[in-house]
């Protein structure tokens, strides 16, 4: 993953972003150079900045600069293919290799570096917003994750979940809070 440097607060940020998720102010980029910026031009080019949410919702094909299939990108249940969970088999936890983290699965519990249950041993994890995400059982008893309106996104096998809608998940799938990437085992 490629990142950039805040303009405001110095802080190294997904490129992908559109707000810091340090100081939380909007990132302003050149729509041509994609170079982020504070004032209302581009330093390297002269051209007017704009918020990176506008140029991502506007033009996400001709942002070079953001990952394809990042911005932009609904999970729609009904289109995402994948081998059905065998009965019995249910996740029970989250794996991460790098940091090397095991998250046990508790209905409701959010994910966060600032609150919820794992904020201790994410609290070190500076992409990764205050209050990210959320897991939860829904009323069929399969896990669902939500995001919470997270800076840097959550990421279900590569495709970015709608803020504040739920996306079943199940053993063998890959969710991503921010730049944390973790497998459902």
């Amino acid at each position: 993953m490629e990142f950039f440097i805040c303009p405001h607060c110095k802080a190294e940020i997904d490129n992908d972003s559109f707000y810091c998720d340090q100081c939380g102010k909007p990132l302003l980029l050149c729509p041509d150079c994609r170079t982020p910026g504070k004032g209302k031009r581009c330093t390297r080019c002269g051209k007017e900045l704009q918020a990176a949410q506008s140029l991502a919702a506007a033009a996400p094909a001709a942002a070079p600069a953001v990952k394809e299939g990042t911005v932009g990108k609904e999970i729609h249940p009904e289109r995402t293919i994948r081998p059905q969970t065998p009965p019995g088999k249910l996740p029970t936890k989250l794996v991460s290799a790098d940091p090397p983290l095991k998250l046990g699965l508790e209905d409701g519990v959010v994910i966060g570096r600032r609150s919820g249950g794992f904020a201790e041993v994410l609290v070190s994890q500076s992409y990764l917003s205050g209050k990210h995400a959320r897991l939860q059982k829904n009323g069929a008893g399969t896990w669902e994750v939500v995001d919470l309106g997270s800076t840097n996104g959550t990421f279900l096998n590569g495709e970015a979940l709608t803020p504040q809608h739920p996306a079943a998940f199940q053993v063998g799938d890959v969710i991503r809070f921010a730049n944390l990437e973790f497998s459902v085992q």
